[in-house]
C-alpha cells in the first residue's frame, strides 16, 4: 500500500472466489491477503489459491492506482487554492491539503463503483456449492476440484448438468460417482467410464474423458 494510505475496500463478489476452497485454504489466503496490504510481500505456492488470488490482487492494484490519482489531484488543487487565497482561507486550505491522501475520498468512490458494478451483475452460479447440494461430501468435492484445476476444467454451469445427466444415468449416488471421478483422477464424469474403465486400456480412456470434458 501507498504511504498514508490505511484503509482498503472489500469486495461483496469476491465470495465466489472463497467459495471453491475449504476452509483451511481459505484461512491461508487470508493469511497472504494481509501481508499482501501491508507491503510483507508473500508468495503463494499453491496452484489452486494462485487462482482464486488473481482477481483480488488485480482489483487492489486498481484501487490503489485510483487512490493515488485521486490523492495527486487533491494535493495540486489545495496548493493552487493557497497560493491564491489570503491568509485566512490559506489556513483553512492548509488543513484540507494535509488531508488530501485521505483514503475517505478514493475509497467512497471505489465504494460506489463497485455498488453499481453488483446491482448490474446477476446471480454467479457456484460450481463447488451445487455439488453439494446433489449430496457430494464436502471432502470429496474439495479433492475432485483439484483434480479438475490441475487438469483445466472450466466450473461451468454447463458442465455442472452435463455432469448430472451423467450422474442420473449411472443408477449411482452423485457421491459414489465423484468419489469415483477422484479416485481414477477423471475431471468430469461420464456414466459409460464406470462399466468400460476396466476393459479399455488407461490412454485410450483418458483421451475419451478429455473428448467429453470441455466445457
Amino acid at each position: 500500500m501507498a504511504e498514508g494510505k490505511n484503509k482498503i475496500v472489500v469486495y461483496a463478489d469476491w465470495l465466489k472466489n472463497f467459495d471453491e476452497l475449504t476452509d483451511e485454504e481459505l484461512g491461508k489466503l487470508m493469511r497472504h491477503f494481509f501481508k499482501y496490504v501491508n507491503d510483507l510481500n508473500p508468495v503463494l505456492d499453491d496452484r489452486l489459491l494462485k487462482v482464486a488470488w488473481k482477481p483480488i490482487e488485480t482489483t487492489l492494484k486498481r484501487d490503489l492506482k485510483k487512490w493515488e490519482e485521486k490523492s495527486d489531484t487533491n494535493r495540486k488543487s489545495a496548493l493552487l487554492r493557497w497560493h491564491k487565497e489570503d491568509a485566512n482561507a490559506c489556513e483553512r486550505t492548509k488543513r484540507n491539503a494535509k488531508n488530501a491522501d485521505s483514503d475517505t475520498v478514493s475509497d467512497n468512490d471505489t465504494v460506489s463503483d463497485n455498488v453499481n458494478e453488483i446491482k448490474e451483475t446477476k446471480e454467479v452460479f457456484n460450481f463447488r456449492k451445487s455439488l453439494i447440494e446433489l449430496g457430494i461430501e464436502e471432502q470429496i468435492v474439495s479433492d475432485w476440484l483439484k483434480v479438475r484445476v490441475k487438469k483445466k476444467a472450466a466450473n461451468t454451469e454447463t458442465a455442472f448438468k452435463a455432469i448430472k445427466t451423467q450422474i442420473e444415468k449411472s443408477g449411482l449416488s452423485a457421491n459414489e460417482c465423484i468419489k469415483k471421478s477422484v479416485e481414477n483422477s477423471w475431471s468430469g464424469f461420464n456414466s459409460d467410464w464406470l462399466h468400460n474403465n476396466k476393459s479399455i486400456h488407461p490412454s485410450v480412456l483418458e483421451n475419451k474423458e478429455r473428448d467429453y470434458d470441455k466445457f
